[in-house]
């Protein structure tokens, strides 16, 4: 063999070595890469069970305190469950309705401190640790059905955080907003509700 084959064989086999250099790279890429994958999936499953139990906690904050929260509209603030009017909403509301009126996180009725044509308010409160247009969506959906069965209801929404989004919904849609202490919009969802004829 000349100095050129031996050059030539060379470089033959320092190519089939750079290939399978090349190919263990991209198996070790693809493990990595499912690895990542498989990272991400269980800490998104993480963020949902903490953000779930952040939201469960901030329910409990919002019942225990809707007197510090409220107090400064509401006189005589009661937390209420759903189960208590269950007698008088099934006969105005149909299952699927109730049923997601059941779903409901906060209930509480109070008398207003303004004067007003009602003696009664009911909030129909949705809690998220991070309050999204679809909690806005939700509020309102389910005071609607509040109203339906004859209670003077409000829709609002609580939380720690707020999306842009979620904002946005609240103020355009006229939806109390509570956060960190802070009341939103509650004149502009009385004056809602009672515009459209409660």
């Amino acid at each position: 063999m000349d100095r050129l084959e031996i050059a030539v064989q060379e470089l033959i086999e320092a190519q089939k070595r750079t290939e399978q250099r090349v190919e263990q790279i991209t198996i070790a890429q693809q493990r990595m890469t499912e690895e990542i994958t498989a990272l991400a999936r269980r800490l998104t499953r993480v963020e949902e069970r903490m953000g779930r139990r952040i939201g469960r906690d901030l329910e409990r904050e919002y019942r225990e305190k809707a007197y510090a929260d409220l107090g400064q509209v509401l006189r005589n603030i009661q937390v209420v469950s759903v189960q208590e009017l269950e007698a008088d909403l099934e006969s105005r509301l149909s299952q699927a309705e109730l049923d997601d009126l059941r779903l409901l996180d906060v209930l509480l009725r109070g008398k207003p401190r303004q004067a007003m044509a009602v003696a009664e308010i009911w909030l129909a409160l949705e809690v998220s640790a991070v309050v999204a247009r679809i909690d806005v969506e939700r509020a309102q959906r389910r005071a609607a059905l509040l109203r339906k069965a004859g209670y003077d209801a409000v829709p609002a929404v609580a939380g720690e955080e707020v999306t842009h989004g979620g904002e946005q919904a609240a103020r355009t849609e006229c939806v109390v907003l509570l956060q960190n202490e802070r009341r939103q919009y509650w004149d502009e969802a009385l004056a809602r509700v009672w515009a459209d004829g409660s």
